[in-house]
């Protein structure tokens, strides 16, 4: 089994919680992550389900019997033991994962889907409340509802996709998702209570999960039609580095995800060639701006965002995602006209010498976007993450 550290790859929108979250808290969400996504990795991965079943029975057993020459395994020992979660929980989140393990997977009620998303989700949800100090049991609650509720909006997003892989958590009908969304937005609701039982300086990066995850369930909500539903929604990627890219692909392609198009270009303030640096340690913190830990340089293509925009004959973007790694400030002061179609942007400022975060929020309200963190910003130089919606 792998040691490696999937939230640095392959979550590069949990990674962000960094930002937010003392090391030693950052490290533990990291063993989690670890671990959550080994297992999903199982169940996901391009194999036979014999060969799924058989990897998923030799990690369980690893786990049962404390192997821990898997450091995986040995990482969530530790956090275990350290911030008392219950073994009973994680063997619950193995029986959500074992049940999609199946040639077709069929829900027959709403029970039986609040019990899958409780396994494969409200575990997750727990097993964070627990690492975010959190005693209450009504808020622990609450941290298993807020995870059931993004599980049934995944799974309401997913309905086509799922259905062509003989997946069938719910009907693949407009009404179905419909209702399925409605129960997520009562999970949400109740979910609430936990985000006031958490430190302020973990809680934004929650409310924003919960937001933008409500967010999805509306938009599918307006489709209006089963029809519109199946025709809507593109997703554009962009990654300058090779390795990075290699992923990104493989893991659209593994998820059959046919409306994420992905491009193997660094957005920048300029067109053209531009000089790239890779961090040796952790691709995910390459950049256009050098630094003592991006010692390779290579060259890239890369593409103002207003100019790819024109090119695809995009007229509105729902939601934008930018973390970039410090380019976001050139992006801004040479190609801001973008901002123009956005509607809602999450995006990382990272420090940059002769650069302020300030500038970004002054460039966001010319453009009529609403901080819904700046308050925090203001009072947490170290917090740089931006949400913002017209």
């Amino acid at each position: 089994m792998s040691n490696n550290n999937y939230l640095s790859i392959y979550a590069k929108s949990f990674n962000w919680a960094g930002f937010f979250l003392p090391k030693e808290i950052y490290l533990k969400c990291s063993a989690l992550y670890d671990f959550c996504r080994t297992v999903d990795n199982i169940a996901d991965e391009n194999d036979d389900l014999k060969n799924k079943k058989i990897k998923l029975e030799k990690f369980i057993s690893d786990f049962k019997n404390k192997n821990f020459e898997n450091l995986i395994v040995k990482n969530m020992w530790d956090l275990v033991n350290d911030v008392k979660i219950s073994t009973r929980v994680i063997y619950d989140l193995f029986d959500g994962v074992e049940s999609d393990l199946k040639t077709k997977v069929i829900l027959n009620s709403q029970k039986d889907l609040l019990i899958y998303s409780y396994r494969v989700a409200g575990t997750v949800g727990l097993m964070m409340a627990k690492i975010l100090n959190v005693k209450k049991q009504s808020a622990l609650k609450a941290a298993i509802d807020l995870g059931v509720a993004m599980q049934l909006t995944n799974i309401s997003r997913d309905v086509v996709e799922d259905s062509k892989n003989n997946r069938s958590y719910i009907k693949p009908t407009f009404n179905s998702i419909k209702e399925t969304l409605k129960v997520a937005d009562l999970f949400y609701e109740r979910s609430f209570i936990s985000i006031k039982e958490i430190p302020l300086r973990y809680r934004f990066s929650i409310l924003v999960a919960r937001r933008v995850y409500r967010k999805i369930g509306d938009k599918i909500i307006s489709k209006e039609n089963i029809e519109n539903y199946n025709k809507s929604g593109k997703i554009f990627s962009f990654e300058p580095f090779q390795d990075n890219f290699n992923r990104l692909k493989f893991h659209r392609d593994l998820n059959k995800k046919s409306n994420i198009k992905t491009l193997n270009y660094g957005i920048a303030g300029e067109n053209g060639k531009k000089f790239f640096y890779v961090n040796s340690k952790n691709s995910g913190g390459n950049s256009f701006i050098k630094n003592v830990e991006r010692k390779k340089e290579v060259k890239i293509e890369a593409i103002k965002l207003s100019d790819f925009c024109k090119k695809e004959k995009i007229k509105k973007i729902d939601f934008l995602k930018i973390d970039c790694e410090g380019a976001e400030f050139e992006i801004f002061q040479k190609d801001e006209s973008f901002l123009k179609i956005v509607k809602k942007i999450i995006m990382e400022c990272h420090p940059v010498d002769g650069q302020s975060v300030f500038s970004i929020l002054s460039t966001l309200k010319k453009y009529n976007f609403k901080i819904h963190n700046e308050a925090e910003i203001l009072s947490d130089n170290k917090l740089n993450m931006i949400y913002a919606s017209k």
